[in-house]
C-alpha cells in the first residue's frame, strides 16, 4: 500500500510487489537539518526494496503531526520514523499506532517513555554533546564568567537532556563559571533573536550562550552580531553546516558541535525496515545498518 500526505491531499496506490511502505515525519519540514535527514531516508530507500513516504508540518505543529500520523496508521502503513515535536503529547498516538500493528521509530528526539516507540535511533550520547557545548564555551571564553541557555522546547526530551548535562559538566568542571537561566525560543529563528536580545540586554557581562534547536543558533548569532558584540558574546550550539557556514568565516562564532544527520535519517529508516521484515528483534545487541554500518543497540536504543 502506497500513501501520500500532502496538506491534507490523500493518493493511494499499491507498492509494487508489496514492498514495506514506510513514513517518516520530521520536527519541521524544509529547514536544513532535517532537509539532511530526508537524504538519508531516500539513500536508505535506493538501498532497500521499500517504498518511502516523506512528509511533515512547515510550522512544527504537534497537531499536524499527530493528525498525519493517524492517517497513515488509518491506511495500513508498516512503518512511521518520527521525531516528536512534543515527546509526551505524542505518545497515545504512537501507542495506538503501534496496538494497530505499525512499527515506529523515533529518530533525533525520544518518547517521554520506551513504550512509546519500538525503537530510537540516538544519534548522539546526550551527555555528550552537552559536555562539547560547554567545553567549546570555556575553550573561548576561559572558566570564569556568566552563561545563558536558550532552546526551542523546554519539554523536548533532547534539548532537555543536552542542556542538562552542560549545566551538570560546568558545575563539576568549570565551577567558577556562573549559570544566568534557560529561555525558550520555539522553533523560530525569530523569536531566538528576541529572546537572545532580552537575555543581552539583561545580563550586560554575559560570556556566552549554548543554544539547542536548529532555528534558535542563526537567531542568537545575528542578534549578539546586531548587539555590536560579535566576538565578544560566545555562541555554541549545533547547527548545520549551510546554516553556520558564512557566521564561521566571518568569525561570528568559533565551533560547531554536530553529528551526521544524513547518517541519521539512513539508519532511521534501516532499522524500520528490518523491524518490519522481522530481522530486527527485541534483545538484538546490534543492527547492521547499510553504508552507516554496523550499530550498537542498549535495550530499544539504536546508537549511531
Amino acid at each position: 500500500l502506497v500513501v501520500t500526505i500532502a496538506l491534507g491531499c490523500i493518493g493511494i496506490g499499491y507498492a509494487e510487489d508489496d514492498k514495506p511502505v514506510i513514513c517518516m515525519i520530521p520536527q519541521i519540514k524544509g529547514i536544513d537539518y532535517f532537509n539532511a535527514c530526508e537524504k538519508g531516508a531516500y539513500q536508505a530507500a535506493e538501498d532497500l526494496p521499500i517504498e518511502l513516504i516523506y512528509d511533515g508540518d512547515t510550522q512544527g505543529r504537534i497537531d499536524r503531526q499527530i493528525e498525519m500520523i493517524e492517517t497513515w496508521v488509518q491506511m495500513g502503513v508498516d512503518a512511521i520514523c518520527v521525531a516528536p515535536i512534543d515527546s509526551a503529547a505524542i505518545m497515545p498516538t504512537l501507542i495506538s499506532a503501534q496496538e494497530a500493528g505499525v512499527v515506529i521509530v523515533t529518530f533525533d528526539v525520544d518518547t517521554t517513555e520506551e513504550d512509546g516507540r519500538t525503537w530510537f535511533v540516538n544519534q548522539a550520547d546526550p551527555y555528550d554533546v552537552g559536555k562539547a557545548l560547554m567545553d567549546c564555551l570555556v575553550k573561548e571564553k576561559g572558566e570564569e564568567g556568566s552563561y545563558a541557555i536558550i532552546c526551542e522546547k523546554l519539554t523536548d526530551v533532547a534539548q532537555e537532556a543536552w542542556t542538562s548535562a552542560a549545566r551538570d559538566w560546568q558545575e563539576k568542571t568549570y565551577p567558577n563559571m556562573k549559570f544566568t537561566e534557560i529561555k525558550q525560543a520555539g522553533s523560530s529563528q525569530e523569536d531566538a533573536y528576541q529572546v537572545a536580545k532580552d537575555l543581552l540586554k539583561v545580563y550586560p557581562d554575559l560570556s556566552g550562550f549554548i543554544t539547542v534547536g536548529a532555528m534558535v543558533m542563526p537567531g542568537t548569532i545575528e542578534a549578539v552580531v546586531d548587539s555590536g558584540l560579535k566576538g565578544q558574546v560566545a555562541i555554541e550550539g549545533a547547527g548545520t553546516p549551510n546554516e553556520v557556514r558564512a557566521f564561521m568565516e566571518d568569525g561570528s562564532i568559533t565551533y560547531n558541535v554536530l553529528w551526521n544527520p544524513i547518517d541519521l535519517g539512513y539508519a532511521a529508516i534501516q532499522v524500520a525496515y528490518q523491524a518490519v521484515t522481522g530481522d530486527l528483534e527485541a534483545g538484538a545487541t546490534s543492527v547492521v545498518c547499510g553504508d552507516v554500518g554496523e550499530l550498537a543497540i542498549e535495550g530499544k536504543e539504536v546508537k549511531l
